[in-house]
């Protein structure tokens, strides 16, 4: 558990330095256009549905 906390703490610590434009980029998934931003958005929105599996 600790390893997992410390990975996520990295990954905010990254995100943290990307510059504020950036999260505007369009980017293309498969079929759809996002933002960097809605993608990050929809991975976290992924993990507390597990998140939630999990506490149940």
């Amino acid at each position: 558990m600790q390893k997992c906390i410390q990975i996520r703490e990295e990954l905010l610590s990254q995100l943290k330095q990307i510059p504020e434009d950036d999260w505007l980029i369009q980017i293309q998934i498969n079929q759809s256009n996002l933002t960097f931003y809605e993608y990050l958005k929809g991975l976290k929105e992924h993990d507390i549905h597990h998140i939630n599996q999990i506490k149940i």
